[in-house]
């Protein structure tokens, strides 16, 4: 494949065949503008198929939701005693526990998600889901939501900390008499203890 038809064709539709081919490109070869869209085009790709994957985990939520409620996991057949049975036979490749969070992440931000469509991380809706428990309170989802969009991972949460009465990492002034040395381990990593001053 040429430099040429490689560049003509990232520019077109065909970028996930080329791909999935993975051919050795020269990127030293190409302009910058033919870089700048190649790599935009990889961007996007990569940001659509995250954002697919995240629909589609909080979707199994929503189902496991409705089986668990439903308890149509009895109707699976005779060796099925329980739900973890029913999620073994599945082999999803997650723990129970794991799909549930889902399932709550659903519960909770489905009316946000049907209105607005998903635009933030579940990493970020695990983490404001605490403050989100009560999913009729649209006003304070959304606020949520939006500090979760708006927000890098670090100053969301500082936002939480507040919000949860504890003082945020960014506003802390570190005072001698509060900090900690502690014994760690090199061999395993493990943190063994405080040392006493």
């Amino acid at each position: 494949m040429t430099q040429k038809k490689v560049v003509k064709e990232v520019q077109g539709t065909e970028l996930e065949a080329i791909i999935a081919s993975c051919p050795k490109i020269n990127i030293k070869a190409m302009s910058p503008e033919d870089k700048g869209v190649m790599m935009h085009s990889i961007i996007t790709m990569m940001s659509q198929q995250n954002s697919e994957k995240e629909i589609a985990w909080l979707k199994l939520g929503m189902i496991w939701r409705f089986i668990i409620k439903n308890k149509l996991y009895r109707h699976y057949g005779d060796h099925i005693r329980n739900a973890n049975d029913f999620l073994r036979e599945l082999d999803l490749g997650i723990k129970r526990r794991e799909i549930e969070i889902y399932a709550q992440l659903a519960l909770i931000f489905s009316n946000y998600i049907k209105a607005r469509g998903l635009d933030v991380s579940i990493r970020k809706l695990v983490m404001i889901a605490p403050l989100c428990k009560n999913e009729a309170d649209a006003e304070i989802i959304t606020e949520w939501v939006d500090k979760a969009i708006n927000l890098p991972t670090q100053a969301l949460e500082d936002e939480i900390r507040e919000a949860k009465g504890r003082l945020p990492r960014d506003r802390c002034s570190h005072p001698e008499d509060k900090q900690e040395m502690w014994l760690r381990c090199s061999m395993c990593g493990k943190w063994i203890s405080p040392i006493n001053r």
